[in-house]
């Protein structure tokens, strides 16, 4: 799908502004962005509108409607952030921290000729984790709220399996559904990309969840969060903490799941960046509490060293990861990955650094008010994301790392270890 030019002179304008959110000047905004004054005024006044920007004293700044945005929860990186370990060592400004072209992307389909209450289908990848059950939940959940508008949500389980997926793709539209939510099984084949392909082809909605298919046109609208930005931006809190230097082990989720690997390459690009990080071990874990622990037990069995730090993913697995170092009466590094409880729990009982970004299950009710939207009509955004907060120990703020929630604050003592508080 291309892009008009008026999306890139949108995401440049949304761009101008520093991590202060500091009230710019019209023709500042221009400059800065290098939009042309013959279309520059009318975008500035459209943007306004929809609450994209807002007028202050001393010119525009950005506006409510720009903290649903990928950059809100964080403190923009400088262009050439400076980490000092020994030698000079610097960090490229990560791409991620970008907007996607795609959240200006507006589509819309005809409205499907039945009337309301309608029926939706999701096919959930998995309930392998507390985060896809609380995904699922989410979804669920908004048939109660909306029932003048859905007669019933009938979910099925791929238990991460493709070809399983997509046999329950034809089996949901024999069943007559209006929309399909979807999300895409890990190591997505043949059969159910052409199974989606023919459902956009029927003229169904179909929106993608958490796990976006492998071809563009095989969905209507994705709902995610920027896994670009939690990879990069906990990479980045890491990298700072240890000074730019030291041994990193790496713990990833589900091999071939897209959030995985988009998380992983986007952390290897700041790791990369500084010569005096070694990634001295990856594993990857099925985004477990078992799978961290068995992958930190075995680390620890083989190795000497203990790790300056470990990069994980997500709570689910990073939580394991400190119950191994506990087991083995050895110190605990720094640690990232947020969503479940119990990671919060024992960062600040055992006083370990950590930075998490938490994953918001949430984005299951989007997707469904999503649906609704494309059933009734409405135009929608080709790309919706959930903002993810940057949550830290008190005390462990980096130059570029700033916590929008300390995990003192966000901790529940009275909720159990996998629940999630995204």
């Amino acid at each position: 799908m291309t892009h008009s030019p008026n999306i890139e002179r949108i995401v440049a304008i949304l761009s101008a502004f520093d991590h202060k959110n500091r009230p710019l000047q019209p023709m500042d905004i221009l400059t800065r962005s290098g939009v042309a004054r013959s279309t520059g005024f009318a975008l500035l006044a459209a943007l306004t509108n929809r609450g994209y920007l807002e007028k202050v004293e001393g010119g525009y700044r950005l506006g409510s409607a720009s903290r649903d945005l990928p950059f809100a929860p964080i403190d923009r990186v400088e262009d050439r952030a400076t980490l000092r370990a020994g030698p000079l060592t610097t960090i490229a400004a990560p791409e991620g921290l970008k907007m996607h072209p795609q959240l200006f992307d507006l589509v819309s389909l005809p409205p499907i000729g039945s009337s309301p209450p309608w029926k939706i289908g999701f096919a959930n990848a998995s309930r392998s984790n507390p985060w896809r059950v609380a995904l699922e939940r989410s979804v669920t959940e908004k048939h109660a709220r909306l029932s003048p508008w859905i007669s019933d949500i009938i979910v099925r389980n791929a238990e991460d399996d493709a070809e399983q997926q997509a046999s329950q793709l034809e089996e949901l539209v024999s069943l007559g559904i209006d929309a399909l939510v979807i999300s895409a099984s890990p190591q997505t084949n043949h059969k159910l990309t052409s199974s989606l392909r023919r459902c956009m082809k029927r003229g169904l909605p179909v929106v993608a969840l958490d796990r976006r298919p492998v071809r563009d046109d095989c969905y209507t609208v994705f709902v995610t969060a920027s896994d670009d930005l939690i990879g990069r931006l906990s990479a980045i809190w890491l990298s700072e903490h240890l000074k730019g230097e030291g041994n990193v082990w790496l713990l990833s989720g589900l091999r071939g799941a897209s959030p995985t690997e988009r998380r992983l390459k986007a952390a290897l690009s700041v790791f990369e960046e500084l010569p005096n990080v070694a990634i001295t071990a990856h594993r990857y874990t099925t985004w477990t509490r078992e799978g961290g622990r068995s992958s930190i037990e075995e680390l620890l069995s083989r190795s000497d060293q203990i790790p300056d730090g470990v990069w994980s993913d997500s709570g689910l697995q990073g939580l394991g990861s400190i119950d191994a170092f506990l087991t083995a009466r050895v110190p605990i590094p720094p640690h990232t990955g947020g969503d479940v409880n119990g990671i919060y729990r024992a960062a600040l009982k055992n006083r370990i650094p950590l930075c998490a970004i938490d994953y918001p299950s949430s984005m299951g009710a989007k997707a469904i008010d999503t649906a609704i939207a494309l059933l009734r009509g409405e135009s929608t955004t080709r790309r919706i994301e959930a903002p993810t907060p940057v949550i830290l120990t008190k005390g462990y703020e980096t130059k570029n790392v700033k916590a929008d929630i300390w995990a003192e604050d966000h901790t529940r003592w009275d909720l159990p270890d996998d629940a999630l508080l995204s």
